[in-house]
């Protein structure tokens, strides 16, 4: 009787392990990353910094009135109008460094190199918008409450709060921005009120027809899961937002660097890195949105 290289099932012994290989996939699961383009949503100067700088200074003029002028002399009274200016300081610098040996660049079967330099992107761009959602914490303007959920009311009162700045989110809602914590999502969707299409901007039902919201009162939303969104324990807030509250500059584009091999070792290191700053130009431009995730 011929030896048996293969057993049958159920017996626990298996020579085949000596022989067949195994084998890594070609396909790397590569991390998931919000890569959301908050940053994106407002207003960029990084034209003026893409040469050369520090900082920029963004001048800002202050509402002014009209006066009256007399209709027997023509005489009226002058306005002062002093601007005021922000400035957006480029000082974060983000990066991801990472190192290949030799022997695992060559015996590697996923093209490592490409791949973590497409990480690194992607990487770098959600720190930017998490620079963007720090701010979002010291906006005063304020509807809501961290014991309740999210409601019509409430998003209509955020609009009623920027209309006291005299903006108008009901007649330019692209200018503006919603940004709400994850947990918002099934408040949202549960709600009845915002199914009809008028109020989501969905042509086909509105926000119950799918999963994702791409609008509210016809202004982009964004559901964001961060920690720069979290007052404690459920207690969260978003923001609704002019793209003038925000200032962004980004000096330097995500950009990927070989550096060479590392002194002393066979080994090369890899950098994806990104020079920008964030700042907020117009605090009344915006209102938060304070919610209790839980409910």
């Amino acid at each position: 009787m011929a030896s048996e290289i293969f057993h049958r099932p159920g017996q626990t012994a298996d020579p085949a392990s000596a022989v067949v290989p195994q084998m890594f996939s070609k396909m790397l699961l590569a991390s998931m990353y919000n890569d959301l383009g908050i940053f994106q949503r407002f207003v960029n100067f990084s034209a003026e910094v893409a040469e050369a700088g520090e900082s920029v200074r963004v001048p800002i003029l202050p509402h002014t009135e009209a006066v009256n002028v007399s209709m027997t002399d023509g005489t009226y009274t002058n306005q002062v109008v002093t601007p005021t200016k922000e400035t957006i300081t480029i000082n974060k610098w983000k990066a991801l460094p990472y190192r290949i040996v030799d022997s695992v660049q060559w015996q590697n079967n996923v093209a490592l190199e490409s791949k973590l330099a497409l990480d690194g992107g992607k990487s770098v761009r959600e720190a930017a918008d998490e620079d963007v959602l720090a701010e979002i914490d010291g906006i005063s303007n304020s509807v809501g409450a961290y014991t309740t959920a999210i409601s019509e009311t409430i998003l209509t009162q955020a609009f009623e709060k920027l209309m006291e700045a005299r903006l108008r989110p009901d007649m330019n809602p692209l200018d503006f921005t919603w940004i709400l914590p994850h947990t918002a999502l099934h408040q949202i969707k549960n709600s009845a009120y915002f199914a009809a299409q008028y109020y989501t901007g969905d042509q086909v039902g509105g926000g119950s027809s799918s999963l994702k919201v791409s609008s509210l009162f016809k202004i982009p939303v964004f559901f964001v899961y961060s920690a720069n969104l979290l007052h404690s324990g459920d207690a969260r807030f978003g923001v609704l937002a002019h793209k003038e509250a925000f200032g962004v500059a980004m000096q330097s584009n995500p950009r990927y660097i070989d550096k060479g091999y590392v002194n002393g070792a066979l080994a090369k290191e890899y950098v994806v890195d990104c020079l920008y700053g964030v700042e907020a130009l117009r605090p009344d431009y915006a209102c938060k949105v304070l919610l209790n995730g839980s409910k």
